[in-house]
């Protein structure tokens, strides 16, 4: 903005050039040396050289580095005045980068640098342990995340349209099969709804004491919407670094949601990992119906775990469907369906 502001006054200045055509002016100006985002702008030329070819993959790196590999940083969580709970706080700060973390100009114009917009309006970059900021240069042509020693994968693409990419020095046009978007089918909100109504619909509410429960099939505990507690969460009474013990009627619904979303996320991304581009094509019913599944059902990664329904729902094959998706547990010796089942049909099947 002061870039423009001095520039139109100076068009104006001993000029015949009222404001609007100056001011006009001024920006022709800048989008001729500027590439704009909408948080930030990239210099065509930066230390006397033409970086232009390369914007394309600076706004990739940017967007690799947003969309994949945040958690790679480990920023540390802002101070609250109000909240002590370290673990709740760096879930939180995990939440804000997501949802409200944004690139912006370095104050010395010569990179970007990533932080979250907080309540009130203002930019506060995130740091890690050191004390280290999650930026980069715009001639910076590793492929590391920002405050670490990790590679990261520019194919992780975030735009399926893109035919295109560019080395960062743009002087090397790499030819790539266009990858399908990373949805984040988990977050829907008919979706999460629906888990967490199979799942623990008495903790909705917030009643604390639906926190913890038998699992019905048995073995270990159940806490949340679903989470099994392993055999290690057992002995620490943590999980995903909430303290069970510290559960309270006024945090047990904030906890949940997120140890829920974490166990989503995980699982989606055991889905990704398995099938790849086959679960990436799908439309977000199937991968829902899939996530739900590999959510509750034990080894179901695994071929030979639901095989029928997995060959129908790859295939498109609703009638093979709604034979294969049925649930069952054994107990006390009998063999009973899941009343999930029921949900299933009418959330996912009966559309």
């Amino acid at each position: 903005m002061e870039f423009l502001t001095y520039a139109a006054i100076n068009r104006m200045y001993g000029k015949d050039m009222n404001a609007e055509n100056a001011a006009e002016s001024a920006a022709n100006t800048f989008m001729q040396n500027f590439h704009l985002e909408d948080t930030y702008f990239i210099p065509k030329i930066y230390d006397g050289q033409d970086i232009s070819a390369s914007v394309d993959g600076i706004i990739d790196k940017a967007n690799v580095l947003k969309d994949y590999y945040l958690p790679e940083f480990n920023a540390v969580a802002f101070k609250s005045a109000t909240e002590r709970d370290e673990a709740l706080l760096t879930n939180k700060m995990k939440s804000q980068m997501q949802t409200n973390g944004q690139w912006r100009n370095t104050p010395d114009g010569e990179g970007l640098v990533f932080g979250i917009v907080l309540a009130n309006g203002s930019f506060a970059p995130v740091i890690n342990e050191k004390g280290e900021e999650l930026a980069f240069k715009f001639n910076d042509t590793t492929y590391t995340v920002p405050g670490t020693s990790e590679n990261f994968d520019m194919n992780l693409k975030y735009n399926e349209d893109v035919e295109n990419v560019y080395a960062m020095g743009g002087a090397i046009k790499v030819d790539l099969e266009p990858v399908a978007v990373k949805d984040k089918t988990f977050n829907e909100e008919s979706f999460s709804k629906y888990i967490k109504t199979v799942e623990n619909d008495k903790l909705i509410s917030g009643n604390v004491k639906a926190f913890r429960h038998k699992s019905p099939e048995g073995g270990l505990d159940t806490v949340g919407f679903g989470h099994k507690l392993t055999a290690e969460e057992q002995k620490t009474n943590t999980v995903y670094g909430y303290d069970l013990s510290t559960i309270t009627k006024d945090n047990v619904l904030e906890i949940s949601n997120d140890i829920l979303r974490q166990d989503l996320e995980k699982a989606e991304k055991i889905l990704i990992n398995v099938h790849g581009d086959k679960f990436n094509n799908l439309d977000n019913r199937r991968k829902q119906m899939l996530i739900d599944m590999q959510f509750n059902v034990r080894n179901f990664k695994n071929k030979n775990v639901f095989p029928l329904f997995k060959k129908a729902l790859f295939a498109g094959d609703e009638e093979g469907m709604k034979k294969e998706y049925k649930r069952f547990f054994k107990s006390n010796g009998k063999t009973k369906s899941l009343a999930r089942n029921e949900f299933f049909k009418k959330y996912f099947l009966d559309k």
